[in-house]
């Protein structure tokens, strides 16, 4: 039940945090570092579980173009995203800094639902 909690929590940073901007990869490993050890071992697992329940809520993944400007990704589907960002992540070799792999954005007509599902679990 803790866990559950935990996630909730920081979903719900998430849906405020994009209510201002796009949410960034590293903000989601931040949050969960918060109270943590820095080197959790498990943390791209955790962020993976985050994101595939954010991207259930109607969260769009994608990157910045030259512009700064949000690109979603063609392939919205749940498992080739996580399964791309786990890719890059491992590339990496540790967990992402800011502006790398990918963003998240939340449609305002989504906004709602997704804060009341939240809720509600």
């Amino acid at each position: 039940m803790e866990k559950f909690k935990e996630i909730n929590t920081i979903l719900n940073k998430v849906i405020d945090r994009s209510e201002e901007d796009w949410v960034g990869l590293w903000e989601i490993s931040d949050y969960l570092k918060e109270g943590a050890q820095s080197k959790d071992k498990f943390l791209m697992a955790k962020s993976l579980m985050i994101i595939e329940r954010m991207l259930s809520l109607g969260f769009l993944v994608g990157s910045l173009d030259e512009s700064a400007t949000f690109q979603p990704w063609a392939d919205q589907d749940v498992s080739v995203a996580l399964q791309r960002i786990a890719h890059e992540w491992q590339l990496l070799g540790r967990a992402p800094a800011m502006y790398e792999i990918c963003w998240f954005d939340l449609p305002d007509d989504r906004r709602a639902a997704a804060r009341a599902a939240v809720t509600s679990s």
